[in-house]
């Protein structure tokens, strides 16, 4: 793999060649961009060859806007000769590669920047449940992307725009669109009987509480107890003044302190008993939100009763 990669001999003829395809993408040649999607997937199997996609290839932005575009075609009726199987096909290949390229941290601004979160969300509307891989791949994009990552965490959170609505797959006889990226995971937990689908996206709920909620140590044996990611009131008297972050963080904690959530963290810990490590995560993610004041601590009542 590095040979094909071409590692420290500048760039790779085969992979510019690859990426060139993604950038060229044209109607009716939709082979070659699939092709390019799962073969760049198969070549970034390590974080160094991750990161180079990125940073020296520059394949994130291309990636973004078929992601974005596809999103919202795979809801319309065919049009310009792309039938709904093809926009498919493209989804995975290209959720699947940004899945691989969002592991590295060095990636995760860059991937969110490019607001691939609001549209791949839409992906996981029950209307796709037919389509296993397609979901599992977005699941693990976001869980990838929100991991320690402050503005992903909070992107996911947002109220989409109007066009991102207008993705929406609703009827008559359905319920109101979701108000946020975040609300398209919490239905398709309990929705979903695949076992490592619903795990997964419970992950995700698991990484934006740890990320809303982690404080950075202050120094001292007191400050850093004062620093506990479980008592957020008690780190902003120790601090002096809030950094961008932390403001940032503020902000979207009072939108994870919900009853959706505590149910979907709780169910993690009863069903994960071959899985001491999702039981762990879920506990780690229940304890936080139960610290979290008031609102959380009435949460946990309301699990306990």
């Amino acid at each position: 793999m590095n040979q094909l990669f071409a590692v420290g001999q500048g760039k790779s003829w085969i992979v510019e060649r690859l990426v060139k395809w993604v950038e060229e993408s044209k109607e009716g040649r939709e082979d070659l961009l699939i092709c390019a999607a799962h073969m760049l997937a198969a070549l970034g199997r390590k974080d160094e060859h991750c990161v180079s996609l990125v940073h020296e290839y520059g394949v994130a932005h291309p990636l973004g806007k078929i992601a974005i575009k596809m999103s919202a075609l795979q809801f319309e009726k065919a049009t310009n000769g792309t039938r709904p199987g093809e926009v498919t096909q493209i989804l995975f290949g290209v959720v699947s590669l940004l899945r691989h390229l969002s592991i590295p941290v060095a990636n995760k601004a860059i991937l969110g920047d490019t607001g691939i979160i609001g549209p791949v969300s839409t992906l996981l509307q029950r209307e796709l449940d037919i389509v296993g891989p397609l979901q599992n791949a977005v699941v693990g994009l976001l869980k990838h992307l929100t991991a320690a990552n402050v503005p992903n965490s909070l992107r996911l959170l947002e109220t989409p725009s109007a066009s991102q609505q207008n993705a929406v797959a609703t009827t008559d006889a359905s319920p109101a669109a979701p108000s946020s990226p975040f609300d398209f995971v919490l239905a398709l937990i309990p929705r979903t009987d695949d076992v490592r689908l619903r795990s997964e996206a419970t992950r995700i709920v698991v990484n934006v509480v740890r990320t809303l909620f982690s404080t950075k140590p202050l120094g001292t044996a007191t400050d850093l107890a004062h620093a506990s990611p479980i008592t957020p009131t008690l780190h902003s008297a120790a601090s002096n003044g809030l950094d961008a972050e932390e403001t940032m963080k503020r902000r979207g904690r009072p939108l994870i302190v919900r009853k959706e959530v505590a149910e979907a963290l709780s169910e993690m810990v009863r069903l994960s008993e071959r899985y001491p490590m999702l039981i762990n995560e879920a506990v780690v993610g229940l304890t936080l939100l139960a610290g979290s004041g008031g609102a959380g601590g009435e949460l946990f009542l309301f699990l306990t009763g």
